[in-house]
């Protein structure tokens, strides 16, 4: 469909796709070089789209589906419907300056109310609902490069002893980075800077006596997830989970039959006929079981959650469940894109070669 646009004569005077893998390391380049991004997602199976959350980060003019991972963004992204279909929607925000770059300073507005920085502020004021909250003092700048072991952030000596936070997670969160990957080391790091003294253990070695509060993470890790927290039970400390809930009920079956079906109708020859027959499959298939988060939910001193969705999948699936609090994922993108890059870099040599410039990028995810 973009492809296809009609686009005027003084945008470009041929057509560049790039359809290459873009590594992480260069996202950042890339969102901040596009004109437009493009989110197109059709899941409805996802509370927060951590993809579009880093291009409203860069302040990027991003234009989205109606899909409820995107609906949160508000007038920070431009919304695709059957009206303004996204052939038309970029056609707009690129050959219009000043839409687009309205578009641009919501998305620098929203980024800056909802960064890591704000959301770390609203776990504080959770916790000090729990515990007395510390004075600020001067911290070490958490980092957690290469991590794989037990780290400790500790605050230099103040008059006011910090709020000690016990942060734990699955072994591999460091070497399989996802998403509560993202998550554990942000918040660590707001925490630490707001004075609290962080540790963050993903070896579960560490014996929650002597911490003020345990922060937990995933429900899509139930056994380990419980034994953590009841060892935090046992000790006498309260703890928090960071829930990350998905419904897999909604999907989880489903999608296994609709990948079987597309696999069979490609090995029979993709016959139309047949695909209009049997791929209905994934409708008729039973649903799967929910993660058994029960004792967690029921014993925890409040459940996290990045948005309403996910909060009333938990309320439906958890009747018997302590306060749950609605804390969104930040919106930083982690680096900082260099747009010029794509006028020396040799990597993009080969690429660019045959054009003298590039008038409008459009970068689609």
């Amino acid at each position: 469909e973009i492809k296809e646009c009609d686009w005027s004569s003084d945008v470009c005077s041929s057509d560049l796709f790039i359809t290459a893998y873009v590594p992480e390391e260069r996202v950042g380049d890339y969102l901040t070089a596009a004109d437009v991004v493009i989110m197109n997602y059709r899941s409805q199976h996802f509370e927060a789209s951590g993809a579009c959350s880093l291009a409203v980060g860069a302040g990027a003019a991003t234009i989205t589906s109606l899909a409820p991972a995107m609906m949160s963004f508000g007038d920070a992204v431009w919304h695709s419907t059957s009206g303004y279909p996204v052939g038309l929607s970029a056609e707009l925000l690129v050959t219009n300056a000043s839409l687009r770059d309205e578009l641009k300073e919501r998305a620098r507005a929203y980024a800056q109310a909802n960064s890591w920085e704000q959301i770390a502020t609203r776990v504080v004021e959770q916790y000090r609902q729990l515990q007395q909250s510390p004075r600020l003092v001067e911290v070490v700048e958490a980092s957690h490069v290469g991590e794989e072991s037990t780290v400790t952030h500790s605050s230099k000596t103040a008059s006011s002893r910090p709020l000690r936070i016990l942060i734990q997670n699955r072994p591999n969160t460091f070497t399989q980075r996802g998403g509560d990957t993202v998550v554990l080391e942000q918040l660590s790091q707001g925490l630490a800077v707001r004075g609290h003294e962080v540790t963050v253990d993903v070896e579960g070695v560490r014996d929650a006596r002597g911490y003020d509060l345990v922060h937990l993470f995933n429900f899509a890790t139930p056994n380990l997830t419980q034994a953590l927290a009841q060892r935090a039970q046992s000790a006498g400390v309260p703890f928090v989970v960071t829930s990350l809930y998905e419904d897999v009920p909604e999907f989880h079956n489903q999608s296994h039959a609709l990948a079987g079906a597309l696999i069979d109708y490609v090995r029979g020859g993709q016959r139309r006929e047949w695909w209009l027959e049997n791929s209905g499959a994934a409708t008729r298939v039973g649903r799967s079981q929910r993660f058994p988060c029960d004792w967690i939910a029921e014993h925890a001193a409040a459940i996290l959650v990045n948005g309403a969705g996910e909060a009333n999948a938990l309320k439906r699936d958890f009747p018997h469940r302590s306060s749950i609090i609605e804390v969104p994922v930040g919106h930083e993108t982690g680096v900082k894109g260099d747009a010029a890059v794509f006028e020396r870099s040799e990597e993009h040599t080969s690429e660019l070669q045959s054009h003298s410039f590039i008038s409008y990028a459009v970068f689609c995810l």
